[in-house]
């Protein structure tokens, strides 16, 4: 059997918005078993109403394959399902289609790997006029270098603390909060920071549990204030860093993980937040899955909740049907709220292929919105 290729590359096509399309070719040796299909499962493209159009054909004796037409800025995760008969009524049941995406596998061409949203693994497709934040780039100078400590949170898990050997010997002065730390623990986060010039900032990040354990937890602010309460305190003992003003903490999170930081600060714990992809349409009355795109509870909040020193960084995906409609409800509360706010749409879908990215110029916006100069990026 040979052995699997990376996706190939090949001519653009011009579109009016000055993104190109281009040719991407996805290529595996032949399932196993005989008569099986492969879908490609890519991230912000694959629908559950159109798996045919998604599944690799038999292209030569040995190989299946199938070309799309992509943006060419686009960064995406994916992998591959394969099984003897991929269920077309999926669409029909929300449970079932997660069920689908999580059996997704990833593409052993390719070595770059990132979490996704699941509790699996996905490798990342990065078109030739996709960007990285200077911070991402391996050979951009280390700036600092951060100590681990961990914080154990009882029932709710163990928090870490990754703090910075540039901080002073009182702490570190700022803190970054950040929510699905099993996701995170797999990215290279602590050398991203290394390179960021985000100063004497000590990062709190928060556990999560599996996927069903984060539907039913990050939307709920009463427990969510308690955990990371409790997780600030461990680490202040621990001598992470001292009492911090609420203004120089940040929360950060994706998908159920931005409820929780948007939380954060509604309740004065943080000052700010980096939203991404954030489920602003959830709501406690409504079943996972079936919410569809009118604003849910944290936006009705925002009517009552007056944040008029609160920072907002909100970022969506452009492949994100729902995040594109509600993440614009809960940026436009927010501002009458009082709140500065900075929006940014991606190209992508809900998707920590654009999360790193996105995390680090959450992190240079909210200078921006703090009224300071712009961030400089030696390596930019």
């Amino acid at each position: 059997m040979p052995a699997p290729s990376a996706p190939r590359f090949g001519d653009t096509i011009p579109m009016p918005d000055g993104v190109p399309l281009r040719a991407v070719t996805f290529r595996r040796p032949t399932a196993p078993t005989p008569g099986a299909e492969t879908m490609l499962q890519l991230i912000g493209v694959t629908d559950p109403g159109a798996i045919d159009a998604m599944l690799l054909r038999p292209d030569g004796v040995d190989g299946a394959s199938l070309t799309l037409h992509l943006p060419d800025d686009l960064v995406a995760g994916y992998g591959f399902v394969t099984a003897e008969h991929i269920p077309r009524d999926a669409a029909d049941d929300f449970f079932a289609w997660i069920a689908v995406l999580q059996s997704a596998r990833p593409d052993p061409a390719v070595a770059e790997r990132i979490p996704d949203q699941l509790g699996g693994t996905a490798s990342v497709l990065r078109m030739p006029g996709s960007r990285r934040h200077p911070a991402e780039l391996p050979d951009a100078a280390s700036l600092r270098r951060y100590v681990r400590t961990p914080i154990d949170l009882g029932a709710d898990g163990v928090a870490t603390v990754l703090v910075p050997d540039s901080a002073p010997g009182a702490g570190a002065v700022r803190v970054l909060v950040l929510f699905d730390a099993e996701n995170w623990a797999q990215l290279p986060l602590a050398d991203d920071l290394s390179r960021h010039p985000l100063g004497d900032t000590a990062v709190l990040l928060m556990p999560s549990g599996d996927p069903y354990r984060r539907f039913a937890t990050l939307p709920d602010r009463a427990a969510v204030a308690d955990w990371t309460r409790r997780a600030l305190a461990g680490a202040q003992d621990a001598g992470a860093f001292g009492e911090t003003p609420v203004a120089a903490i940040t929360a950060a999170g994706q998908s159920y993980g931005a409820l929780a930081a948007v939380g954060l600060v509604l309740d004065g714990i943080a000052g700010a937040a980096i939203a991404q992809s954030g489920s602003f349409e959830q709501r406690a009355d409504t079943t996972a899955g079936e919410e569809g795109d009118r604003p849910g509870d944290l936006i009705e909040a925002l009517a009552t909740t007056p944040l008029p020193q609160a920072r907002f960084v909100v970022q969506h995906g452009s492949l994100e049907p729902v995040a594109s409609c509600v993440a614009p409800l809960f940026a436009a509360a927010a501002r009458d709220a009082g709140a500065a706010v900075l929006e940014r749409e991606y190209r992508g879908g809900h998707d920590y292929a654009w999360w790193r990215t996105g995390l680090l110029d959450g992190l240079d916006a909210l200078e921006e919105l703090r009224g300071l100069p712009p961030v400089s990026h030696a390596s930019a």
